[in-house]
């Protein structure tokens, strides 16, 4: 997921809990363990047939992708149906950007109420700038976070991040080292994300009112330019349509 693009004079969750049984209690070592053994042996026989999704589940297993048993149990009846890696990704993907979404629905939703700029718009935002959470700017000498969730440049409230990122330039994409805005917390990040959008500058925008469509279309680089990528609009779009939160 590359970083975009934003203006430089930009005024101014972590790891899944441990899965739950489709009753909603915790659950125990048992029925997960099992599942999660079951994935090792389709792992070892998969391997052997020269396929790689039940290796693809194993990793993300172990790289803490937690999941509850009957999402495990959905995923390796996938990989044993032949589908493909991206299916798996976007199964076993979908319990954590749930999470990382509800986090942070109440901060988009108060900045609604203090700015008017809809929620969606933020969290397909949010969504397409960090990949669902997944990632943030991070200092590349310190490794310090920045908190900054919708890749802004410039000194936030707790300064400068260096990072690198990807822009599209002469039709391009280029990687580059930038300074990203540091916050002290992801809600501070809303806050002032919200601002910009409130700003002279996005004042096309803020005639869209609640037509979500209309946000998107003005957010692209062909007209207010948000960011350089030429499919940024559609993608935002899609985000807030496959998600439903046009019909919220």
């Amino acid at each position: 997921m590359s970083r975009i693009d934003r203006a430089s004079n930009a005024i101014p969750a972590r790891d899944l809990q441990r899965p739950r049984t489709t009753q909603g209690q915790e659950a125990g070592g048992g029925s997960f363990d099992a599942a999660l053994a079951m994935a090792q042996l389709q792992l070892t026989t998969d391997k052997a047939a020269g396929s790689g999704n039940a290796a693809q589940v194993a990793r993300l297993i172990a790289a803490g992708a937690r999941m509850d048993t009957e999402t495990l149990l959905s995923a390796l009846g996938m990989a044993g149906s032949g589908s493909s890696g991206d299916d798996l990704s976007a199964l076993l993907m979908a319990p954590r950007k749930k999470q990382g979404f509800e986090a942070l629905k109440p901060a988009f939703l108060q900045a609604e109420r203090e700015t008017g700029v809809p929620w969606q718009v933020q969290a397909a935002q949010w969504a397409l700038e960090t990949g669902w959470g997944r990632a943030t700017p991070k200092d590349m000498q310190t490794g310090r976070e920045s908190y900054n969730l919708f890749g802004i440049k410039g000194a936030g409230p707790a300064g400068t991040v260096m990072a690198e990122t990807q822009e599209f330039i002469g039709g391009r994409m280029v990687r580059q080292v930038a300074g990203f805005r540091a916050y002290h917390s992801h809600a501070e990040a809303i806050t002032d994300h919200a601002r910009l959008l409130t700003t002279a500058h996005y004042a096309p925008a803020q005639t869209a009112g609640k037509d979500l469509k209309a946000w998107t279309e003005m957010l692209g680089p062909q007209r207010l330019g948000y960011a350089t990528d030429p499919q940024y609009s559609q993608k935002l779009w899609q985000i807030i349509s496959e998600n439903g939160w046009d019909k919220q």
